[in-house]
């Protein structure tokens, strides 16, 4: 005699069934930016003026002083 019960009426007990996304693109990657790619910026950055806001000082004072050690290193 086979017999099938029904299943619980508890969500917990039900099978998981895999939701299909929508749309093509849930995650944004970008490529990966070597360091000499980041150094030709940071020469071509320098060479400009850009204006900068207040909070953006201790950035770009870090990026002249590691700029000015990697130049100073090299020779």
């Amino acid at each position: 005699m086979d017999t099938v019960y029904p299943e619980p009426m508890s969500r917990l007990h039900r099978r998981v069934v895999p939701r299909k996304r929508k749309g093509g693109s849930f995650r944004y990657r970008t490529q990966p930016v070597t360091f000499s790619e980041i150094q030709m910026c940071l020469i071509e950055v320098r060479g400009m003026k850009v204006p900068i806001r207040k909070n953006q000082y201790a950035v770009w004072n870090l990026i002249r002083k590691r700029t000015d050690f990697t130049e100073e290193s090299s020779k």
